[in-house]
């Protein structure tokens, strides 16, 4: 069963609390690198959770390591997608269908066409299908507080007892380096904003950039 890349983020958070890291993935880009000397230098020493009456502080290895268990990114992974499907009313047949969204069926908009889903991150999280009038796959767009979904997951690790406490540098140094990782994953086409709160994607479909 395909399950949604922000899905996943938010079990790898769960992982990385407890330090049982996944092989990496892929070498990082200059930019990437750059971003990530940034987060070390401004999280590097800071407390991140308590685990059996000891406290863990962030490190440079621990920053690069959450940043190297992406194993893909909601660009990569909306891309398969929309290379393998050209209309709206056929997106939930598509092989890397995520299996975890839960969607309407394809409606009229004043632009063209969209189906509208929805994920489940602790938050109701709506990821859109944009489709042009003929109902032509133009690309995927979703909004979220991705602050508030990491912190649901240092929740979510404190009530099953992986983690006694966590701290407000967990929440910070894992949303910036997931976003980071997500900025250098994507394509000229596709665009990324982030606030520090809110995160905003947009997956363009090459197919229909001839």
């Amino acid at each position: 069963m395909r399950v949604s890349i922000l899905a996943i983020a938010y079990t790898q958070c769960l992982t990385l609390l407890v330090g049982l890291v996944p092989t990496s993935l892929a070498a990082s880009s200059p930019k990437l690198e750059n971003k990530l000397a940034s987060i070390c230098t401004k999280y590097e020493g800071k407390p991140i959770f308590d685990s059996d009456g000891r406290t863990s502080f962030a490190t440079c290895k621990w920053i690069r390591e959450m940043s190297a268990t992406q194993t893909g990114s909601p660009f990569s992974a909306y891309q398969k997608v929309l290379a393998s499907t050209e209309y709206v009313s056929d997106v939930k047949a598509s092989p890397g269908f995520p299996k975890d969204l839960t969607c309407d069926s394809p409606s009229k908009t004043a632009d063209g066409q969209e189906l509208q889903c929805w994920v489940n991150l602790g938050i109701r999280v709506p990821v859109q299908f944009v489709a042009d009038r003929s109902g032509v796959l133009e690309g995927v767009k979703m909004s979220l507080r991705y602050r508030e979904v990491r912190r649901l997951a240092a929740e979510s690790a404190v009530s099953r007892g992986r983690i006694s406490k966590y701290y407000d540098a967990f929440v910070d140094a894992t949303t910036e380096v997931h976003v980071a990782t997500w900025d250098a994953a994507k394509l000229p086409s596709d665009t990324l904003q982030f606030d520090g709160d809110n995160l905003s994607i947009y997956v363009a479909s090459q197919r229909v950039r001839r």
